[in-house]
């Protein structure tokens, strides 16, 4: 055999003895949905976290991801036992133990002057991060009488540290049928600034966007009742902090927990209910109907972030007005610096939809873009509109 023969049969053996490694590490796309272990229910907004892309549960507790065969994939909840899965050993449920509560008889110190280093800690955070600022893509999905109607879907940029705000828009779309024939858009004008969240404020008597009252800040005490229980879920103790609103305060006012990791003092994790809520509905904001809200939410922090970014922002709201009862709920998921266009200020008293209308729509985008997974009925909608694009052009 000459040596040209030798070199090309080495050659042709190397390609081959790398081809099957090569198909391995093929990025698929892999789903799954996340439930309680113990009663089956799914866990809506629990953490996919992969290698080379992340995500997050939808209300379904549905996720999908791309991932190498061989990537891990941790998915965690607080309040639940984490867990760590070879992405192609994936089923079609992942299991989540609740996380166990320990007596607080074994915290032999008041715990008063841990909760202010933990706002101290995170005052100083903010003060130090207070111009991160991230793209976020944000879903509102509206139900009329029990029927999903309407469905938003945009990307905004704002501020991230521990708080949501000043969002600015940078694309969007929204569902055909938000349209009646007249033009009008039904039941809700502008919902999402509901996910701006000020969680954490230098000041002593934080206001912010309807005057809604949250509890990290140094004077807390003047309108809140602590109590606190310690969850370990088998990697770390963490601090599940209750605050009480005094009663008769006149703002909106949070009531609910806040999770903060016991050895670092770091937050996790805010979720509760916002009292005294007041929400305007209708087209023109001037004109709008402000009715009373059931307002729930939920604000999840990036674990390996310094810097105390929010990973999502989860908002659940019902109302009533005099003929039909609405529920709408919204997802604001941190997508850090994904290229997703340029941002223009959003102007909250102007319906959101109409400024979409002014960017205009891209079909090509958000086929890319879907990033959290969409339940079927969201698909559904979005698939009419996509129909009504393309028979518009």
């Amino acid at each position: 055999m000459s040596g040209l023969h030798k070199k090309i049969k080495t050659f042709l053996l190397a390609v081959l003895m790398a081809l099957p490694a090569t198909v391995y590490a093929q990025t698929v796309e892999y789903s799954s949905r996340v439930v309680d272990a113990e009663t089956g229910e799914p866990l809506p907004m629990a953490t996919v976290q992969g290698a080379a892309e992340s995500t997050v549960t939808n209300i379904e507790g549905l996720f999908s991801v791309k991932a190498d065969a061989g990537d891990v994939l941790k998915i965690s909840y607080i309040g639940y036992k984490s867990v760590s899965i070879k992405a192609s050993d994936i089923k079609t449920r992942i299991r989540l133990k609740p996380a166990d509560i320990q007596l607080k008889e074994v915290e032999v110190s008041p715990f008063t002057p841990t909760l202010e280093k933990i706002i101290k800690k995170s005052v100083k955070t903010l003060q130090k991060h207070h111009r991160k600022r991230a793209n976020f893509l944000y879903r509102q999905t509206t139900e009329v009488d029990g029927t999903t109607s309407s469905m938003v879907e945009a990307f905004f940029n704002a501020y991230s540290t521990y708080n949501v705000y000043d969002m600015q828009l940078i694309t969007g779309r929204y569902s055909e049928n938000d349209k009646s024939p007249d033009k009008s858009f039904s039941h809700i004008s502008n919902l999402y600034p509901l996910s701006q969240i000020l969680l954490v404020s230098e000041r002593s008597m934080p206001r912010f966007f309807g005057s809604r009252l949250m509890p990290i800040f140094k004077n807390y005490k003047k309108y809140f009742e602590t109590d606190y229980d310690i969850i370990d879920d088998g990697e770390r103790k963490v601090y599940s902090i209750r605050f009480m609103p005094h009663d008769n305060l006149p703002w909106a006012v949070f009531d609910g927990k806040v999770y903060v990791d016991a050895a670092s003092l770091k937050l996790l994790r805010a979720e509760g209910r916002m009292r005294n809520v007041k929400i305007k509905t209708g087209y023109e904001i001037a004109e709008s109907d402000t009715l009373p809200a059931d307002l729930r939410f939920t604000v999840n922090f990036k674990e390996d972030s310094k810097a105390g970014e929010v990973e999502y922002v989860f908002v659940v709201a019902e109302y009533e007005n005099t003929e039909h009862k609405i529920a709408f709920s919204s997802i604001l998921y941190n997508v850090g610096k994904r290229n997703v266009g340029k941002a223009i200020r959003a102007d909250y008293k102007k319906d959101l939809r109409l400024q979409i209308d002014e960017i205009g729509y891209d079909r090509d985008f958000w086929r890319d873009n879907e990033i959290v997974k969409r339940t079927a009925v969201e698909e559904e909608i979005m698939r009419k509109k996509e129909l009504s694009e393309i028979e518009r052009y």
